[in-house]
C-alpha cells in the first residue's frame, strides 16, 4: 500500500515531487519502528516507485540521504550476521545507486555483501549495466594491492572470482574489462590468477587466451592452490608447451599428494607430452645443434637423459619412457629398476610410476619394486603399492604379500589409510590367501610394537576392511578368537573387524562375538552388534538364545545395546515385537524410549504402538526429568513418522508442570506445532507462558507460539529485559516482517500475521531503555537524520 501510494503521489495524474517528498517525510515521523529493518524495507520499496529522471533536486537530495542510510543498515546487518543470512541488499527493490556505493566501499564486509547480493540479483546471461561494469573493473584492478596482505590469499581469490562472475558472460565484456583482466594477471599474484581461473571455468576458450599467465599459479608455494589449478586445467585442450613444461616440473616436487601427481600424469599423457618431450631432447645436442630426423631414438634419448641429465631431466625422462604407448624394451626396464636404488625421492617416484605402466614385468622385477615397501618415505611406499596393484604374479609371491600385510596395521606406525585401502584391494583380489599371509593378518592384533619409551602399544585395523576379504579357513578364524579376550581393547576391536570382513562365520566365532556385546569398551560392543547384523543369515536358534541371555545384564547401557542387537538380528517382525514388549517392561527409561523409537521407525512391526507410547509418557513423572526430556526430543525428531493421538497429547501436557525449563520449552514447542491440540491443552500452554516469561527466548518457532497465545504476550516478551526483546526480534527480522512500535502508551509488535500488544506502565522509561539497547547493539538510527533545516523543510 505504501509503495502504491508513493507511485501515485509522484507519477499519478495529479502527482508531483512535492507530494512524494512530503509523503517520504511523513514516513519518518512517529511512531517509528523500534527495530528498523522493516522501516528500511518500506523505504526502499517506496524509492523503487520514484522516477529519478523527472525528480526535482530536493527530492533527489532526500533520496540520496535515504540511500546512504540504507548502506549503513546493510553494513550493520552483514557485520552482525557474518554474511550467514540475507540482507536488504538481496531484495530486488534495493536501489542501484546504493548498491554502487557499497561496491565502492573500503570496508571488506560491506563490499562483499554488495557483491554477493548483486550476484544473486543479476539475471543469468544478461548484460551488466555500464555503471556496474566501471565500478567492478576498478575493484578488479586494485584487488591485488588492497587485499592480499590484510585479508589473505583465499579471501582474495574468492573476491576476484565473484567480481568476474558479476561482470556477466564474456561475450558482453567491454575493452575495459579485458584490459583489467590482463593487468590483474600481469601482477603474477597466484591468488588473483586462481580467482580468474575459477570464474572462467565454464569458458575454456577464454581461459585459453590467458593460459600462459594463469599457468604461473603452478609455481605457487601453496599446495592447495596448485591442486585446484591442476583440476581446472585438466578440462582444457591443446595446452601450450610452456604450461605442459610447468606441469612436468610439478612432478619433480617430492611433497605433492598422490592424487595431484596422478592428475598431472593424466593431463600430460592426454596431451602426448612425453613423445614431444623426448623428440625435442633428441633433436638437440648439448650445444643446441639440430639433429636429423633419422637419428631420433626416443628410448635411447631417454636413457641418455637418465644417465647424464640433471635430477629434473632424469625424472621427467624416466616418466616419458614409462608412459610411451608401447612397452619398454628390457634394457630400459633394467635401467629404471637400477634407478630405484638411487638415494633420491623424486627419481624413485618417477621410476615406480614408470614401472606401474609396464605389463611385462617378471617376478624378479616385482620383487625389486616390493623392496621399496620398506622405504621410510610414505610417498615411495604408496607408489610401490600402486605399482604392485593388479599383478596376477603376486599369487606366487608369498613374501611380497606378507610385506603388504604390515600396511593393514596402524598404531605407532601411523600407516596412511590410502595405502591400506590399496593393500586391501590387492589381498581381496587374490583367489586364495596363503596360510602364512592369514596368520600375519591375525598377528596384526598382537601387541608387538615398542614405542621409544619402551611401553607396548597394540596394532589394530581402525576402520575395518572396506569390503569382504577372501575366505579364511575355519581353523585360522578360530585362532583369532583368542584375541577377542585380549587385555588390550584395540586388539579386541581389531579381531572383530577382521571377522567383519568375512563373508561367512562359523558358530564358534559368532558365539565369541556375542560375548563382546557386554564388553566394557563401547566401540567394541557396537562393532560386535554391527558384525552380528551383517552375518544375520549365519545365526541359528542357539545363537539367538545366547543373545537373549544378555538381555538381563545388570549394566543398563550394555543391556540397551543387546536389545538393539536383538531387534536388528531377529528373523521376523513378530520376533522383534516380542523383544520390544520385553524392553518396554525394563526399568531403564532409555531402553523403553529406544524400543519405541525402533518401533516408530519400522512400521512393519505389528502391535498397538500408540498405546505403548501413551503408557510410557504417563509413566514419566517429575522424578524422571531425563526420561521426559528424551521423550519429547524423540517425538519432535520423529514428527513426520508418528502422529500422536489425544491420550498422548494429554500425557505430554503434564510435562508443562515440570520444574525444568528445557522440558517446558520443548513441550510447548512440540504441542504448539501440533494441528489438533485440544482447547484445554492450549489454555495450559498460555498459562505456562505467562507463568514462566523467560522461557520464550528459548522456544523453537517462538514468534508463532506468541501469536497463537497473544494474550500471554504481556507476561512474556514485554516483561523481559528490553535488550533481550530487541535482540530476539532483530534476529527474526530477516526472515519475517517484524516491526515494533510504541504508541499511546502501548508496546506493539507487528508481524505478517498479527499484532501483539501490551500496556506500558512507564512509556518514557521504556523509550529510554530501547534507545540504550539500540546504542549497545551499535544499530543505526531508524531514519536518516541531518542536523540542519533546509528550504523550510525539517529533515
Amino acid at each position: 500500500m505504501w509503495r502504491f501510494a508513493t507511485g501515485l503521489l509522484h507519477s499519478g495524474r495529479n502527482g508531483s515531487d512535492e507530494l512524494a517528498l512530503h509523503f517520504l517525510q511523513a514516513m519518518d515521523t512517529k511512531p517509528l519502528d523500534l527495530i528498523g529493518v522493516a522501516h528500511q524495507r518500506l523505504t526502499m520499496h517506496c524509492l523503487a516507485e520514484l522516477r529519478s529522471s523527472i525528480s526535482s533536486e530536493r527530492l533527489k537530495s532526500h533520496r540520496s540521504r535515504l540511500e546512504a542510510h540504507l548502506v549503513r543498515w546493510v553494513t550493520f546487518q552483514a557485520q552482525s550476521r557474518k554474511l550467514k543470512e540475507g540482507t536488504l541488499a538481496d531484495e530486488p527493490e534495493f536501489p542501484n545507486k546504493t548498491h554502487l556505493m557499497m561496491l565502492q566501499s573500503e570496508d571488506p564486509v560491506t563490499f562483499r555483501t554488495a557483491l554477493m547480493a548483486y550476484k544473486k540479483r543479476m539475471r543469468s546471461g544478461s548484460r551488466v549495466p555500464l555503471e556496474f561494469v566501471h565500478v567492478l573493473t576498478c575493484r578488479l584492478r586494485k584487488a591485488d594491492f588492497e587485499k592480499t596482505q590484510k585479508y589473505g590469499g583465499p579471501l582474495l581469490e574468492n573476491d576476484v572470482s565473484m567480481i568476474i562472475k558479476s561482470l556477466g558472460p564474456p561475450e558482453y565484456w567491454t575493452e575495459s574489462v579485458k584490459l583489467a583482466l590482463s593487468l590483474s594477471l600481469e601482477n603474477r599474484n597466484p591468488w588473483v590468477a586462481s580467482g580468474i581461473l575459477s570464474a572462467l571455468n565454464d569458458y575454456p576458450e577464454i581461459i585459453a587466451s590467458y593460459i600462459e599467465a594463469i599457468s604461473t599459479i603452478l609455481d605457487s608455494d601453496d599446495a592447495s592452490l596448485r591442486w585446484r589449478t591442476m583440476v581446472r586445467l585438466s578440462g582444457q585442450k591443446n595446452l601450450p608447451q610452456s604450461t605442459l613444461d610447468r606441469m612436468a616440473k610439478f612432478l619433480c616436487r617430492p611433497d605433492e599428494t598422490r592424487l595431484a601427481r596422478e592428475r598431472v600424469l593424466e593431463i600430460l599423457t592426454a596431451e602426448s607430452y612425453w613423445t614431444k618431450y623426448l623428440t625435442l631432447k633428441a633433436k638437440e645436442d648439448e650445444g643446441g645443434e639440430k639433429l636429423g630426423d633419422d637419428s631420433v631414438d626416443l628410448v635411447q634419448t631417454g636413457l641418455k637423459l637418465i644417465e647424464y641429465g640433471n635430477l629434473e631431466n632424469a625424472a621427467i625422462a624416466t616418466l616419458a619412457l614409462g608412459y610411451q604407448d608401447q612397452q619398454l624394451p628390457r634394457k630400459a626396464i633394467n635401467k629404471v629398476l637400477t634407478n630405484l636404488l638411487r638415494n633420491d625421492v623424486v627419481i624413485r617416484l618417477a621410476s615406480l610410476d614408470a614401472l606401474a605402466r609396464q605389463t611385462n614385468l617378471g617376478i624378479e622385477d616385482l620383487r625389486a619394486v616390493s623392496d621399496r615397501l620398506d622405504n621410510p618415505n610414505r610417498a615411495v611406499q604408496l607408489a610401490a603399492v600402486k605399482a604392485l596393484e593388479g599383478r596376477s604374479e603376486l599369487s606366487r609371491m608369498d613374501d611380497t604379500l606378507c610385506s603388504l600385510v604390515k600396511f593393514l596395521r596402524v598404531g605407532s606406525l601411523d600407516i596412511d589409510s590410502e595405502i591400506r585401502l590399496i593393500v586391501e584391494r590387492i589381498l581381496r583380489y587374490q583367489e586364495f590367501l596363503p596360510v602364512r599371509v592369514m596368520e600375519l593378518m591375525i598377528c596384526c592384533f598382537n601387541d608387538e610394537t615398542t614405542t621409544q619409551t619402551g611401553r607396548q602399544k597394540p596394532l589394530f585395523i581402525p576402520g575395518g576392511f572396506s569390503d569382504v576379504m577372501p575366505p579364511f579357513p575355519e581353523a585360522a578364524l578360530n585362532k583369532a578368537i583368542l584375541y577377542l579376550r585380549s587385555d588390550h581393547r584395540k586388539i579386541r576391536r581389531g579381531a572383530l573387524l577382521l571377522f567383519d570382513g568375512q563373508s561367512k562365520l562359523p558358530e564358534t566365532v559368532l558365539r565369541a562375538i556375542i560375548e563382546c556385546l557386554v564388553d566394557d569398551y563401547e566401540p567394541i560392543r557396537r562393532q560386535a552388534m554391527k558384525t552380528l547384523e551383517s552375518h544375520r543369515s549365519d545365526l541359528n536358534e542357539r545363537l539367538y538364545s545366547a543373545i537373549d541371555y544378555h538381555l538381563d545384564v545388570e549394566d543398563g547401557t550394555k543391556r540397551d545395546l543387546v536389545f538393539h542387537t536383538a531387534y536388528r538380528t531377529a528373523g521376523c517382525a513378530e520376533a522383534v515385537l516380542r523383544t520390544i514388549e520385553k524392553a518396554l517392561l525394563d526399568k531403564d527409561n532409555l531402553i523403553r524410549l529406544n524400543a519405541l523409537t525402533y518401533w516408530i521407525q519400522h512400521p512393519d512391526i505389528p502391535g498397538r504402538l500408540h498405546e505403548a507410547v501413551a503408557a510410557c509418557c504417563e509413566a514419566l513423572t517429575h522424578k524422571h526429568p531425563k526420561g521426559r526430556h528424551d521423550m519429547i526430543k524423540m517425538l519432535s525428531r520423529e514428527a513426520r513418522r508418528f502422529f500422536p493421538d489425544t491420550r498422548i497429547l494429554y500425557a505430554l501436557a503434564e510435562f508443562l508442570n515440570d520444574d525444568d525449563v528445557d522440558i517446558r520449552r520443548d513441550t510447548v514447542s512440540y504441542l504448539s506445532r501440533h494441528p489438533n491440540v485440544p482447547p484445554r491443552i492450549t489454555a495450559w500452554i498460555t498459562s505456562k507462558i505467562s507463568e514462566f516469561p523467560d522461557d520464550i527466548f528459548q522456544y523453537t518457532s517462538s514468534m508463532t507460539i506468541l501469536l497463537q497465545h497473544n494474550d500471554a504476550y504481556g507476561a512474556t516478551l514485554a516483561r523481559a529485559k528490553v535488550d533481550e526483546q530487541l535482540k530476539f526480534l532483530l534476529e527474526r527480522s530477516d526472515t519475517m516482517h517484524i516491526a515494533w512500535y510504541m504508541r499511546n502508551g502501548q508496546s506493539l509488535i507487528e508481524t505478517g500475521s498479527g499484532v501483539m500488544y501490551k500496556e506500558l506502565e512507564n512509556p518514557r522509561a521504556f523509550a529510554n531503555a530501547i534507545e540504550k539497547a539500540r546504542k549497545k547493539a551499535e544499530m543505526p538510527d531508524v531514519v536518516a537524520r541531518v542536523p540542519w533545516q533546509w528550504m523550510g523543510f525539517e529533515w
